[in-house]
C-alpha cells in the first residue's frame, strides 16, 4: 500500500531510486487492528538503490496529496493499490465500491497479501460501510467476512436488499412531501395556467419574455397581473407595474 502510494501519487524524480524492497515501518504504534483507535500517525523508511550517503535526501520533504483532487477518471486508469481506496473513499453509492472491490479481489491474491486484504475488509466495515450506508447494521448484514472476495459477493447481495429497503423509504418519505409541496406549490401553478389562458386569449400569443415572468411568479405577482388584466390595452401594461 505504501509503495503504490510512492510511486502512484509523489511526482518527484528521486523516486525512482528507492529501493523498495527495504520499506519498512518505523513506529509500531498507529492504528490498532480493529480501527477502534489511534494513537499516532505511522513512519515508514527505505534506502537509495545504490545506497550511497547523500545530502540532499537526508532532508525532510513534505508532499501534500489531496485525493479530493484527482477525478474518477484519472484514479480509474490506475492498477494501484493506493488509488483504489481514494476510489472507495470517493465513492457514493454500494455499487461504486462493488466495482472497486472487484479490481481489489484481482490485483491481491498472493499469500503475502493477505494482511492487506483483511485490512481493507475491517476498514471497510468499521469506517467506509458504515458512512455510506447509514442505519445498515453491519455486524448483522455482513457476519464474519475477513476475505475482500467474500465482500464482494456478500456487498452485491445486499446491495439488492438495500436498494429495495431505500425505495421503500424513500416512497414512504417522498409521498408525504409530495403531498406537503403539492399543496403549496399547485396553488400559484394552477393560477399561472389560468392567467396563461387568459393573455393568449387577450393578446394572442405569448412571447418569451411573458412566459419567463409567469414561470417565475410568486403568488402575489399572478394576484396582481390577474386583476390588471381587464383594464389593460397591452402586455406591457400588465407587467409593468408589477415588481
Amino acid at each position: 500500500m505504501v509503495a503504490d502510494l510512492i510511486r502512484g501519487f509523489v511526482r518527484e524524480d528521486w523516486v525512482e531510486g528507492l529501493d523498495f524492497d527495504t520499506l519498512e515501518r518505523v513506529s509500531e504504534i498507529g492504528v490498532s487492528q480493529d480501527l477502534r483507535e489511534r494513537e499516532d500517525d505511522i513512519i515508514w523508511r527505505l534506502r537509495l538503490t545504490d545506497n550511497r550517503p547523500d545530502q540532499e535526501s537526508e532532508r525532510w520533504l513534505y508532499v501534500l496529496l489531496d485525493e479530493q483532487h484527482f477525478g474518477d477518471g484519472e484514479l480509474d486508469s490506475l492498477r494501484n493499490v493506493a488509488a483504489a481506496l481514494f476510489r472507495l473513499e470517493k465513492s457514493r453509492r454500494p455499487q461504486d465500491i462493488e466495482r472497486v472491490l472487484s479490481s481489489l479481489v484481482e490485483w491481491l491474491q498472493t499469500p503475502e497479501q493477505d494482511d492487506l486484504r483483511r485490512a481493507f475488509v475491517v476498514w471497510l466495515k468499521r469506517v467506509l460501510l458504515p458512512a455510506r450506508v447509514p442505519g445498515v447494521n453491519m455486524d448483522k448484514d455482513l457476519p464474519q467476512v475477513i476475505e475482500l472476495q467474500e465482500m464482494r459477493a456478500m456487498l452485491a447481495e445486499r446491495v439488492k436488499t438495500w436498494t429495495e429497503e431505500w425505495k421503500q423509504q424513500g416512497l414512504e418519505q417522498g409521498l408525504e412531501q409530495g403531498i406537503e409541496q403539492g399543496i403549496v406549490r399547485g396553488v400559484p401553478l394552477g393560477e399561472a395556467k389560468l392567467l396563461r389562458r387568459q393573455l393568449a386569449h387577450r393578446f394572442g400569443p405569448l412571447p418569451g419574455w411573458v412566459e419567463d415572468r409567469l414561470e417565475h411568479a410568486t403568488e402575489a405577482d399572478l394576484e396582481s397581473w390577474a386583476d390588471r388584466i381587464l383594464d389593460s390595452q397591452t402586455l406591457d401594461e400588465v407587467f409593468s407595474r408589477s415588481t
